[in-house]
């Protein structure tokens, strides 16, 4: 009895859009439906008509994080990317007839098929893209032109694999000890004996997971919800990576500027994707939410968050102490200039002194209404010089 597979991997893509858009506005759903009719078949992007009321429906999302879908038209099996605005997109798979029961090798064997899938498919998708910005000029888009020509090769973070059952099949009892093998080292290997009896339809914990529906080829919103932990974890993650570049540099001399540039950019990123996620929460069905929840604690997507604020502290109290040791220097550097300053203005005043008692002793005319000659000035005149005074 063979058994279908479905990957999920996050990977790169030099698609995004400008910091701090608003999709709640006229020109965010203008640029969805440039999308769905420049992109043909192949690109499928959602929410693009405007909202006067919501939470009009319980079944389904309210709104979605998620930009577009691009479908490869041309792959030999079925795969899709959903991208999102922060040059992100989760690369779904789908591997069918898979004979293989050995926990262990259908394990790599999953992994190197969807990893080949993805790469092959990545091509066409920068392809598209390419075709796509081409048709559209939108203020929103904010893509370098040169990464998007750059493109090869994509970067894959990772690739979990959930396995496809029907209960039908787990009576089955080889693929019952498939299930215990492949949730063997998962957070809660225990999950197996339930999904085995009937008692549990889904287990979504670390890296492999097993879901079970009597229509493992419809839209299975476990799935839906997993693509988007996955796209929040990894965006966050993205911007805790550029926010320990910006502490490197800011621990390196003569790298502040960069630091201090890299920290904004990185900061803004990560609290705009945080306050998105919060809201995004709030118009999830409540069982999506439910899974998400479970996700994320399992994840400890929250500890990811926070260290993200501690590596923003880390870099902001850096950069302060490095302003502070600069203006100190700069104190420093200004007391002696004003002290040089200082230093010329008197030596100044003493030339000005010297060469005035000068000239009026040479021509008394000049004091005719004193008594008698200035002692002071006198004094200055027959002061040489060319010598400092005794």
């Amino acid at each position: 009895m063979t058994i279908c597979a479905k990957t999920l991997s996050p990977v790169t893509v030099p698609f995004k859009l400008s910091t701090g858009f608003n999709d709640r506005s006229e020109a965010f759903r203008n640029l969805l439906d440039a999308i769905n009719t420049e992109g043909g078949d192949a690109f499928s992007a959602s929410g693009t008509e405007e909202v006067d009321i919501e939470y009009t429906t319980i079944e389904d999302d309210e709104r979605r994080l998620r930009l577009f879908v691009w479908h490869d038209l041309q792959a030999d099996s079925e795969i899709r990317f959903h991208v999102y605005p922060n040059s992100v997109a989760i690369a779904e798979t789908c591997l069918k007839d898979l004979d293989e029961k050995d926990a262990g090798k259908l394990e790599e064997q999953v992994q190197t098929l969807s990893i080949a899938q993805v790469r092959e498919s990545f091509r066409r998708f920068i392809e598209a893209l390419k075709t796509l910005t081409g048709k559209i000029s939108h203020p929103l888009l904010d893509i370098d032109s040169a990464a998007l020509t750059r493109q090869g090769t994509p970067r894959i973070f990772w690739t979990s694999r959930a396995l496809l059952l029907t209960p039908r099949q787990l009576k089955d009892e080889q693929t019952g000890q498939l299930v215990t093998d492949w949730l063997a080292h998962t957070e809660r290997p225990e999950e197996a004996s339930a999904i085995i009896e009937g008692t549990r339809d889904y287990s979504m914990t670390w890296l492999n997971y097993v879901l079970v529906s009597d229509d493992i080829d419809g839209t299975d919103e476990r799935i839906d919800a997993m693509i988007l932990a996955q796209y929040c974890y990894t965006a966050q993650d993205s911007c805790n990576l550029k926010l320990k570049e910006a502490i490197a540099d800011a621990y390196r001399e003569n790298h502040i500027l960069e630091a201090r540039e890299g920290l904004e950019q990185s900061r803004i990123a990560a609290r705009l994707h945080q306050v998105a996620v919060n809201e995004q929460m709030n118009y999830l069905t409540r069982r999506k939410r439910k899974l998400l929840d479970e996700i994320f604690k399992s994840w400890e997507y929250e500890e990811l968050v926070e260290n993200g604020r501690r590596m923003i502290e880390i870099c902001s109290d850096r950069l302060e102490e490095a302003n502070r040791r600069r203006a100190v220097l700069s104190s420093k550097r200004t007391d002696f200039l004003l002290a040089a300053i200082s230093l010329f203005t008197v030596f100044e005043l003493f030339l000005f002194l010297t060469q005035f008692s000068r000239e009026l002793v040479s021509q008394p005319i000049l004091e005719y209404q004193d008594e008698g000659p200035s002692f002071f000035l006198s004094r200055i005149a027959r002061l040489d010089a060319a010598a400092p005074p005794a």
